[in-house]
C-alpha cells in the first residue's frame, strides 16, 4: 500500500559491495491490462463456446489453442484428446484414421494444402465444402488470426443443402404443371 493505495510492484534484488540494493516498479497499469485482457479473452471464448458452428484456432506452431463446444461434438473427439493441444497435422491424421473426413485420392497432398494456410502468402479467407462420409455436408472456412495461426469454422449445411433441393424440385414440378 503506497499513499493509501493498492499498487503492485516489481521489485528487483542485486547485491551491492558490503550489502544489497533494491529497486520496486510499479506496475499496477500493467496488472490492469493483463487483467482486462483475460477478462476479454475468457468471454470470447464463453461466447464462441454458444455459436453452432465448429470452432478451432491454431496457433503460429500449428497446435491448437482453441476449440468450441460445437466443435468436439461435431467431429466426436474426446475431450482429453483436445486438452493435449495436438497440432494441426496431427488432428488431420486422427480424423482421417476414424474415418470422419472426405475421402481424398492423395491424401498427403491435400492435407500439405491444409497446412500451408500458416504460410504468409494466404491471408484471404478461403472457403470450401467438405462431403463427409456419414453424409454430412461442412462448409469449412479459413482465415489467418490476428495472433498468428488460423482460425477454422465448420458449419454443417447438410439441412440447408437439402432444403434448397426439395424447393427446387417443387419448383420444377410447378413448372411442369402449368
Amino acid at each position: 500500500v503506497i499513499s493509501g493505495e493498492r499498487r503492485a510492484m516489481r521489485v528487483k534484488m542485486f547485491p551491492l559491495s558490503g550489502g544489497l540494493g533494491g529497486m520496486a516498479f510499479d506496475i499496477t497499469d500493467l496488472e490492469h491490462a493483463r487483467e482486462t485482457l483475460d477478462k476479454h479473452a475468457k468471454a470470447h471464448d464463453d461466447t464462441l463456446n454458444h455459436v453452432a458452428d465448429g470452432v478451432a484456432i491454431f496457433g503460429a506452431d500449428r497446435k491448437l489453442i482453441f476449440n468450441n463446444r460445437a466443435f468436439q461434438e461435431m467431429w466426436s473427439i474426446d475431450p482429453s484428446y483436445l486438452l493435449d493441444k495436438p497440432d494441426h497435422g496431427s488432428l488431420l491424421d486422427r480424423l482421417r484414421e476414424r474415418k470422419k473426413l472426405p475421402a481424398r485420392p492423395n491424401f498427403g497432398s491435400w492435407r500439405q494444402g491444409e497446412l500451408s494456410y500458416y504460410q504468409g502468402g494466404k491471408n484471404e479467407v478461403s472457403e470450401d465444402l467438405w462431403n463427409l462420409p456419414d453424409g454430412r455436408i461442412l462448409r469449412v472456412t479459413r482465415q489467418r488470426h490476428p495472433l498468428g495461426g488460423i482460425l477454422l469454422l465448420f458449419k454443417d449445411i447438410t439441412d440447408e443443402l437439402s432444403l434448397k433441393s426439395e424447393f427446387k424440385g417443387l419448383i420444377n414440378v410447378q413448372k411442369a404443371t402449368l
